[in-house]
C-alpha cells in the first residue's frame, strides 16, 4: 500500500503541513475545548445528571448571566436540580397521559359491557316469562333476594 505522504507527494506535503498550521492556529483562537477539559466536563455532567451539551449550555448560560464573575456552588446545584425537576415533570406528564389513555379504553370496554349484561339481563326476564314454570321463578327469586 501507498503511504500518506507518497500519495501526497513533496508539495503536496508542505501544502498539508501549511493547512494544518492554519487549522491549529485557527482552533485556537476560536477558542475549541481542550481534549484535556473533555473528561472534566463529562465527570462535571455525570455528577449533574445531565448530558456534555446540556452541561455546557448551563455553563455557558451561567457565564452570561454573571458577566464572568464566579458563580457559587449552590446557585450550579439548583439550576442543575431545575434541570432535573423539569425533565422529571415532563416524564410524570408522559406518564399521565398514557394512564389517560388506557383508563378511557378501559372505559369503553365496560361501558361495551354494561350494554351487553342489560341485553342478557331483558333476555333472561323474556325468558323467565316465556316459561311459566314456577321452579325458575323461584330460583331467579332467590337470586335477586327478592
Amino acid at each position: 500500500s501507498v503511504s500518506l505522504w507518497a500519495r501526497i507527494g513533496p508539495f503536496g506535503r508542505s501544502r498539508f503541513n501549511r493547512y494544518r498550521l492554519r487549522y491549529r492556529t485557527w482552533s485556537a483562537k476560536a477558542g475549541l475545548v481542550d481534549d484535556e477539559l473533555v473528561p472534566r466536563i463529562d465527570e462535571k455532567a455525570g455528577e449533574a445528571s445531565v448530558s456534555r451539551a446540556q452541561w455546557i449550555s448551563m455553563a455557558i448560560e451561567a457565564y452570561i448571566h454573571r458577566h464572568g464573575e464566579q458563580e457559587t456552588i449552590d446557585a450550579v446545584n439548583l439550576r442543575s436540580e431545575a434541570v432535573n425537576l423539569r425533565e422529571e415533570a415532563v416524564n410524570l406528564r408522559t406518564a399521565l397521559e398514557e394512564r389517560g389513555r388506557k383508563i378511557a379504553v378501559k372505559d369503553g370496554e365496560l361501558s361495551k359491557l354494561r350494554d351487553e349484561l342489560t341485553v342478557k339481563s331483558s333476555e333472561l326476564d323474556d325468558l323467565i316469562v316465556a316459561t311459566d314454570d314456577p321452579r325458575i321463578a323461584e330460583c331467579v327469586a332467590s337470586f335477586s333476594g327478592s
